[in-house]
């Protein structure tokens, strides 16, 4: 079940939070399904009538084929270089407003993207 949920989320792109959430373990999907092929055909080979867990293994097997197409390609190098535009990235501990705001404000002027972690309201110039 949980592996056609992963399918149902692929197929149905997520419209709210929760099934964003849960959209990250769309991957997860194709372990269920190597699971539940494994079962099956093991299943297949004991049946004595094996017409219906023929049918079920089929299905399965297109499943888990549609999950390996969809995160083959995110394995796959395609021979691109990495290229994106330089930036100036400025990360300051404010150390709870300890620090001099007028010397990182200088600072963070030069700076593209400014991270501050402990700021407070007094840290304000």
């Amino acid at each position: 079940m949980p592996a056609l949920a992963a399918t149902a989320l692929r197929v149905f792109p997520p419209v709210d939070d929760l099934t964003a959430q849960l959209a990250a373990f769309i991957p997860f999907g194709l372990l269920g399904y190597l699971v539940a092929l494994s079962c099956l055909l093991v299943a297949l080979v004991r049946a004595r009538y094996r017409s219906v867990p023929a049918v079920i293994t089929v299905g399965v097997a297109v499943l888990t084929a549609f999950h390996v197409a969809w995160l083959a390609p995110l394995f796959v190098n395609d021979h691109r270089a990495g290229s994106t535009a330089e930036f100036q990235l400025m990360s300051l501990n404010m150390y709870h407003s300890a620090a001099d705001s007028r010397e990182v404000a200088e600072r963070a002027a030069q700076a593209d993207l400014v991270i501050l972690v402990e700021t407070t309201p007094r840290s304000q110039p």
